[in-house]
């Protein structure tokens, strides 16, 4: 088979052009004709449907079905918008920013005001400057309440601090109870100071303490609201609720600090709330390692840190002063 189907030869088509001006005769004046009749009657039409339109306004009686198919509105021509998606009247397809969207005038880019200047970003609260960490250990914390119970759950302090000293090593880790405004890294670096410093309990090389922050802590300190502290010193069938002071939960891990104590410390003790912290973690801390309460024994003195200085600084009629350090001439 060749390039072209075999088939009836036909004659070329002969294309003739009339010259401009010429008169039409025969089947292409008569299509004319047909054409000046059609006109004349679709003219007709218009000014019948604009007529029956202004009635329809004037009187709101004109079905929408009476007017010709060609002039019925678009909300009533029945097929969905071009994008495919129904939308109420006067909503736009497109960008809805050209449309004005979200409550602005009709066709005013949204998020502008008047002089076409984008609003202000709202200014985000302001963070708190972190109090350095000397003003810190000497300021109360006035928003823990004495009566303060919280959910028992706790925070270990991350971080890892080596002992300092050649005794056995006692191996501790700090934990604050959830929702207590304590800054961690600062009650943690307080506690290892307190238990590392010359004049703790590591003084005479029998013992040295090194901060975890892992379960297998030999103990730890502990800090939690009252309510807490009272169930754990209960355990150890001590009543800590009428004083609202501290302990050494012995028979379990914790080392008990009473928040409200650790927040505002004691009028016995005085307005050094540093001093009274350090106090508070050597004396319980003590306990841990098996030491008894002691008592004042020279009027005028510094008072043992054994002593319950929460609570007085007096006993026999002798009144010791207060005092944070086992071994505080060591110093």
């Amino acid at each position: 088979m060749g390039r072209h189907s075999a088939g009836p030869h036909r004659p070329p088509r002969v294309v003739v052009e009339t010259p401009a001006g010429a008169t039409a005769t025969g089947r292409g004046a008569r299509r004319r004709a047909r054409r000046r009749r059609a006109g004349g009657s679709l003219a007709a039409a218009v000014v019948t449907v604009l007529a029956l339109s202004v009635a329809a306004e004037a009187g709101g009686l004109l079905p929408q079905d009476a007017l010709p198919e060609g002039a019925r509105p678009a909300s009533a021509a029945g097929p969905q918008a071009e994008d495919g998606a129904d939308r109420p009247a006067g909503e736009v397809a497109g960008d809805p920013q050209d449309a004005g969207e979200a409550g602005g005038e009709a066709g005013r880019p949204q998020g502008k005001d008047d002089a076409g200047a984008e609003p202000a970003e709202p200014a985000e609260p302001a963070v708190p400057e972190r109090m350095p960490y000397a003003e810190w250990v000497a300021s109360t914390v006035p928003d823990v309440a004495r009566d303060l119970h919280l959910s028992g759950r706790f925070v270990t302090v991350p971080g890892h601090q080596a002992a300092s000293g050649p005794g056995e090593v006692l191996r501790y880790r700090v934990q604050i109870e959830e929702g207590l405004p304590f800054d961690a890294e600062y009650v943690g670096r307080l506690v290892h100071e307190t238990l590392t410093d010359p004049r703790g309990w590591q003084h005479e090389g029998e013992l040295a303490f090194e901060r975890v922050d892992t379960d297998d802590a030999d103990f730890t300190v502990t800090i939690a609201s009252s309510g807490t502290t009272d169930e754990w010193c209960a355990r150890a069938g001590l009543d800590t609720s009428v004083d609202v002071v501290s302990c050494d939960a012995y028979g379990t891990e914790r080392v008990m600090l009473n928040a409200w104590r650790w927040a505002l410390g004691s009028p016995t003790f005085g307005d050094d709330i540093a001093g009274y912290r350090r106090m508070l973690i050597n004396h319980e801390v003590g306990h841990r390692i098996g030491l008894d309460h002691e008592y004042c024994t020279v009027d005028g003195a510094l008072a043992p840190v054994m002593m319950q200085q929460t609570k007085t600084l007096t006993s026999d009629g002798l009144t010791c002063l207060p005092n944070s350090w086992p071994f505080p001439d060591q110093g």
